[in-house]
C-alpha cells in the first residue's frame, strides 16, 4: 500500500516557552520490495545507534514525542552532530525474538533510508506499541 505520514510540529507540553520538537517524518505502511544489493552499503554504522540506558533516557527525559497507533517517536538534541536511533520492541508486542528483531531491523532501514530528509543533531527512540 501506499505510505502515510505524520508530522511532528510544536510541542505542547514543553517546559519551556518556545521550544519546539522536531519537524519528523513518521512513514507506515510501506510496502517491501527484494532487492540484490551490497550488505555493506546498507549497514547503519555502530555510532548511528543508542546502546545504554542513560542515552535512552536523555531523550525521554526531553519530553519531545510524537506517537500513532503503531510507534511512538521521542526526540531530543545531542551534541555530536548526527543523528542516532535507539529502538524499542517488547515481547508483549511481538512475541518471540525472531519477530521483535524483523521489526527493528525494518525500523533500522526506514531511518537510514530517511536520514538525510532529517535535521541532523538529534537522537531518537522509536517505541513500537502494537
Amino acid at each position: 500500500g501506499s505510505g502515510a505520514a505524520r508530522g511532528i510540529g510544536q510541542n505542547p507540553s514543553a517546559a519551556t516557552p518556545g521550544r519546539t520538537c522536531l519537524g519528523l517524518l513518521i512513514v507506515t505502511g510501506e510496502t517491501e520490495r527484494k532487492e540484490h544489493f551490497n550488505r555493506k552499503t546498507f549497514v547503519l554504522r555502530p555510532t548511528m545507534k543508542l546502546r545504554s540506558t542513560a542515552q535512552f533516557e536523555s531523550v525521554f527525559g526531553f519530553r519531545c514525542s510524537r506517537s500513532n497507533q503503531f510507534m511512538a517517536v521521542h526526540a531530543a538534541p545531542n551534541t555530536i552532530g548526527i543523528n542516532r536511533i535507539g529502538l524499542s520492541v517488547s515481547k508483549r508486542v511481538a512475541g518471540g525474538g525472531v519477530m521483535r528483531n524483523r521489526i527493528r531491523r525494518r525500523l533500522r532501514e526506514v531511518f537510514r533510508k530517511n536520514r538525510p530528509a532529517l535535521p541532523t543533531g538529534f537522537d531518537f527512540v522509536i517505541s513500537v506499541l502494537i
